[in-house]
C-alpha cells in the first residue's frame, strides 16, 4: 500500500514537472516575441517612410495573432494536464482511503466493520453467514447454538446477530423477558429489539452487532445496548451504528437488548405482517388466522417456535410502521378482533396476535390500513388451502425427544457409528457428513456432528435417528424418558 501511495506521488510531482517545462518554453517564446517587436518598434519610430510603417504595423498585427494562439495553447495545456492531475489525485485520495480502512481494520479488532456505514459494505468484509443449530428446552424454549470454527465475523441466519470472535468456540443464544423492574431507573429509554440472553464457551467474543429496525437514524433515534448481570443493568454506548447493526464492544457475556430513547416522537420503522393459520376442530373449514404486527428485527423463526400448533403463511412481510399509532387490517368481508389494535415494539418472546379472524374460504385477500384507511400494506393474496390439519399433530415425539435431551444424548451416546451406519443406509446423511462423523475422535464429537445433520436434515431424519436410538440404546432412552427420580 505505501509503494502504491508513493508511486502516485511521483506521478504528481511529474506531472508538474512537465506542465512548468512546457510553461517555461512558451514562456520563452512570448518574451523573444517581445524583445523583436521592441526593436523593430524602435527601428520604425526612427524610420518616416510610410510603407515601412505600414509594413510594421501588418507585422504587428501577425505577432497579435501568433501570441493569442500561444495563450490559447498554453491555456488548453493548463486544462489537459489539471484534468490529469485532477484523475492523479483521486486515484491517490481513494488508495489512502483503502489504506486508511485497512489500517482502523488492524487497530480496531480485525474486522473493518467499523468502517462501513452500510450493509453492501458489510458483505465485502467476508461476514460468514451460518445456520445455528437449534434444539428445543420445552414447548416454547428454543435455543440457538453456534459451534465457531475460527476467529472471524459471522451472521445468524435466524436472527441477525453478528459475533466477532477472536477464537474458535461454542456460543449459545435464545430471546427471553425483558426484566421491566429493571427499566425503571433507564428514564425514557425503552427496548427496541429483542433481549438475548448469550454464553460463549472455549472462545472470547469481542464485539456483538445487534440487529435494529430503524430507519433514519438522525439525531432525534439514539440507541443504546442495556447488558444485564444479576440484578444490575449496565448502558452501553455503541462503538458504532450501522444501517442496519448496533455494534458494541463487550467484555462479559449474559443479557443484552438494543434500548431507544423515547423522548422524541416516534417515526417510521422497518416493520413486518406475520400470518399464522389452524383449522378449528369440530367446525367444518373454519379457520382460525392470526395476524401479527412485529418489529423488523424478531426473527420469524422465534414467532414460529412459540406457535407450533399454527401453519405459518408465507408472504411478503415488509412494510413500514409508526409505534404508538393505529392500524386495522382489511380482509373482504371478514372482521377482525379487535378490529383497530396499536402497533408497538414486541420483543417477545411471547409474540401474541395483533388481531384475530376467523375465515371459512380457503384464500382471502388481506390488506393493512392506518388511521387515515391509507393502506400501508398492499392488498396480498393469502391461500389457506395447508391448514386442513393441525400441524400440532404432526410434530411426532420422538423429533421433539431428541431435540429435548440434545445435550444429554451427546454426553452418554457411544454407538455414534452404528446409528451414521443407520442413517447413511437410509441416505438421510451425506457421505461428506458420515466421514466427517467418522473422523472425529470422541464420540461427543460425532454426536454434535450428527446433530448438524439431524438440524439440517428436518424432522424425518430426527424421527429416523430416534428409531434406530431406540434399537441401539433402550435403556438410556427409558431412562430419558422417565425423566428424573
Amino acid at each position: 500500500m505505501q509503494r502504491k501511495t508513493s508511486s502516485l506521488l511521483t506521478a504528481c510531482i511529474k506531472g508538474a514537472k512537465d506542465i512548468m517545462k512546457e510553461l517555461t518554453d512558451m514562456s520563452s517564446q512570448l518574451v523573444t516575441m517581445k524583445t523583436a517587436m521592441l526593436s523593430q518598434f524602435a527601428v520604425t519610430v526612427q524610420s518616416s517612410h510610410p510603407d515601412e510603417k505600414d509594413e510594421f504595423l501588418k507585422n504587428t498585427d501577425q505577432e497579435i495573432e501568433t501570441t493569442k494562439k500561444i495563450l490559447e495553447e498554453i491555456a488548453k495545456k493548463l486544462h489537459e494536464h489539471g484534468n490529469q492531475i485532477d484523475e492523479i489525485l483521486k486515484k491517490q485520495k481513494t488508495e489512502l482511503a483503502g489504506m486508511d480502512k485497512l489500517l482502523q481494520w488492524d487497530s480496531e479488532s480485525g474486522t473493518s466493520g467499523y468502517c462501513s456505514d452500510n450493509a453492501q459494505e458489510t458483505k465485502s468484509l467476508q461476514t460468514s453467514v451460518f445456520i445455528p443449530e437449534t434444539y428445543l428446552e420445552n414447548k416454547n424454549r428454543h435455543t440457538y447454538r453456534f459451534q465457531c470454527p475460527h476467529a472471524g465475523v459471522f451472521q445468524c441466519k435466524i436472527t441477525n446477530l453478528v459475533f466477532e470472535m477472536e477464537d474458535k468456540g461454542e456460543v449459545l443464544y435464545r430471546i427471553v423477558s425483558w426484566d421491566m423492574r429493571l427499566m425503571d431507573g433507564l428514564g425514557h429509554m425503552q427496548p427496541a429489539g429483542p433481549l438475548y440472553n448469550i454464553d460463549c464457551f472455549e472462545g472470547s467474543v469481542s464485539h456483538l452487532h445487534l440487529p435494529h429496525c430503524e430507519i433514519a437514524l438522525e439525531k432525534q433515534v439514539e440507541l443504546d445496548v442495556a447488558h444485564f448481570t444479576c440484578d444490575n443493568v449496565e448502558v452501553i454506548k455503541p462503538v458504532k451504528v450501522t444501517d442496519t447493526h448496533v455494534i458494541v464492544a463487550i467484555s462479559g457475556l449474559s443479557l443484552f437488548g438494543l434500548l431507544l430513547d423515547t423522548i422524541f416522537p416516534a417515526r417510521h420503522i422497518n416493520a413486518q405482517i406475520l400470518f399464522f393459520c389452524k383449522p378449528i376442530t369440530g367446525r367444518q373449514n373454519l379457520k382460525q388466522l392470526n395476524i401479527h404486527l412485529l418489529p423488523g428485527n424478531v426473527p420469524v423463526k422465534e414467532v414460529q417456535n412459540h406457535h407450533m400448533d399454527f401453519k405459518h403463511i408465507n408472504t411478503s412481510s415488509s412494510c413500514v410502521l409508526i409505534p404508538g399509532k393505529n392500524y386495522r387490517p382489511s380482509c373482504d368481508h371478514h372482521t377482525p378482533e379487535p378490529e383497530v389494535a396499536t402497533f408497538d415494539r414486541d420483543c417477545g418472546p411471547n409474540f401474541h396476535p395483533t388481531f384475530v379472524m376467523y375465515p371459512k374460504a380457503d384464500h382471502v385477500k388481506v390488506s393493512l390500513l392506518d388511521e387515515n384507511k391509507e393502506e400501508v400494506w398492499k392488498p396480498h393474496q393469502l391461500y389457506l388451502t395447508g391448514c386442513t390439519e393441525s400441524p400440532l399433530l404432526s410434530v411426532d415425539a420422538g423429533a421433539a425427544f431428541v431435540n429435548t435431551h440434545r445435550e444429554e444424548l451427546i454426553q452418554r451416546v457411544s454407538s455414534v457409528m452404528e446409528i451414521a451406519d443407520g442413517l447413511q443406509s437410509k441416505s438421510m446423511i451425506s457421505d461428506e457428513m458420515y466421514s466427517s462423523i467418522q473422523a472425529a475422535r470422541t464420540s461427543q464429537e460425532r454426536m454434535r456432528i450428527l446433530y448438524q445433520a439431524l438440524t439440517s436434515g428436518g424432522r424425518a431424519v430426527e424421527e429416523e435417528f430416534y428409531g434406530i436410538l431406540k434399537q441401539k440404546q433402550p435403556f438410556l432412552l427409558k431412562e430419558l424418558e422417565s425423566g428424573p427420580t
